[in-house]
């Protein structure tokens, strides 16, 4: 009996283990897809025009591919084993030089370094990057958090809490029937699908920082930015508990 339970246990680790793999998956193409959506707007709001749409489209499949091709190449140079200690700085010029590419052909400059987190992420020393550059985030995460938080205007959000509610709603409710059903479509039972499409569900960084730029570039006003905001903290917060419960609740399926 104890046998059958480990192997009932070990049935649901795996499982959640590839579900949480789609759902990283499938944030990071819904994250490139805001990224380039971002890019049409500013480019329109800019003053170069609907007709500008076809031309950053192309732009930013033409950089992305060659990105994702030129960096096969330097993830190799990048683990030769000549670098040593140059290993992290070479890692950190890749990524501004992105960024900055990014922001030289009119696409954002996170698409850049996001696309060299991607391809750092294939690096056999992606973990000792990490540690090295683990201060660096810890010094600019607090800043980065705090200087987006200065942005939100209160007493918008207290004037605005109903909206704010029910665009939490629909936030919910459109990545959970979307990203559900297409979960369903690729033969994923109720219990899997609902889970994925809870599990895409929160507006974290990215949101934000489309929606300081947003209000930089003034797509948004300070309002509209504070409605954001507080629909992506409400959707980060809620989540985790949802999803703890889908599973307390759903193990049994889980392990199908």
């Amino acid at each position: 009996m104890e046998l059958i339970k480990t192997s009932q246990h070990r049935d649901t680790e795996t499982q959640r283990d590839a579900l949480s793999e789609i759902i990283i998956g499938a944030a990071i193409l819904d994250d490139i897809l805001s990224l380039l959506v971002l890019s049409f707007v500013t480019n329109i709001v800019e003053g170069n025009g609907v007709s500008s749409i076809a031309t950053t489209f192309t732009t930013a499949v033409v950089f992305i591919a060659g990105a994702l091709f030129a960096g096969n190449y330097f993830i190799r140079y990048l683990d030769s084993n000549s670098l040593g200690r140059k290993r992290t700085m070479i890692a950190l010029a890749f990524m501004l030089s992105l960024a900055y590419f990014a922001e030289l052909i009119r696409l954002s400059a996170i698409v850049g370094a996001f696309l060299a987190g991607l391809i750092l992420n294939r690096s056999r020393h992606h973990e000792q990057l990490e540690d090295k550059t683990t201060a660096l985030e810890y010094l600019f995460m607090p800043i980065f958090f705090i200087s987006l938080g200065l942005l939100v205007d209160i007493n918008s959000i207290i004037i605005f809490f109903i909206p704010i509610l029910i665009i939490t709603v629909i936030a919910f409710i459109t990545k959970i029937i979307g990203c559900g059903l297409m979960a369903l479509w690729l033969k994923l039972n109720f219990a899997e699908s609902s889970l994925i499409g809870i599990g895409m569900v929160p507006r974290g960084e990215v949101a934000l920082i489309i929606a300081a730029i947003g209000l930089s570039k003034n797509i948004l006003s300070t309002q509209q930015y504070s409605i954001i905001s507080a629909m992506a903290l409400l959707t980060t917060l809620l989540v985790p508990t949802l999803i703890s419960f889908m599973v307390k609740n759903n193990s049994n399926k889980l392990s199908e």
